[in-house]
């Protein structure tokens, strides 16, 4: 008996201390911006409203494995603080029947000491595409865990039409970008 105490003593030492840990967006403490280009200028827009949850088992700061992870945007909270080109997002985003944009974690691709790739499910304007995402971690002394990087989006892929302005004399580009940096605190 004190032998077998023994070899579970020192399995317990030896193996590092891992913990699954259930967090919530801080939303306070988060940003959400989609840059893009266009036949005029470059412009942006914030991402007012977002939540997400998110399961992660980590040892010494490093993610082990994710069970969970997921983050829903308000469609209608994509603001650029210019009312035509607000509804000009509002229309291609099509937020009166899908008001809202989601990203649904499926798999861990690749973790580093201070990177993560998943790949997950972005369901934007009613469509659903499979994506992988690449995003820096951190994880700060309050046990809360910052995540960082951008995404790009091809509208097209989405069936969103880029705007266009000015009776067609600005266009947007295909291309978006994500840019998120994003802190899951502990529940």
């Amino acid at each position: 008996m004190k032998f077998l105490a023994l070899i579970l003593t020192s399995i317990l030492l030896i193996t590092p201390a891992m913990a699954q840990t259930n967090y919530s967006l801080d939303k306070a403490n988060s940003t959400m911006m989609v840059t893009g280009t266009s036949s005029v200028h470059d412009w942006e827009s914030d991402v007012e409203s977002f939540s997400g949850t998110a399961t992660i088992t980590s040892a010494e700061n490093v993610i082990e494995s994710i069970d969970l992870l997921k983050v829903d945007v308000v469609a209608e909270s994509v603001k650029s603080g210019k009312r035509i080109m607000d509804n000009k997002t509002k229309d291609a985003l099509d937020v009166e029947n899908n008001p809202t944009i989601t990203f649904a974690f499926t798999d861990v691709e690749e973790v580093t000491a201070n990177s993560v790739t998943v790949a997950g499910k972005l369901t934007l304007a009613g469509v659903t595409k499979d994506i992988t995402l690449t995003g820096e971690y951190a994880y700060n002394t309050d046990g809360s865990l910052w995540i960082t990087g951008s995404q790009p989006v091809v509208m097209s892929d989405y069936g969103i039409k880029p705007p266009t302005a000015m009776m067609g004399a600005l266009k947007t580009g295909d291309e978006v970008n994500v840019e998120f940096n994003i802190r899951f605190s502990q529940n």
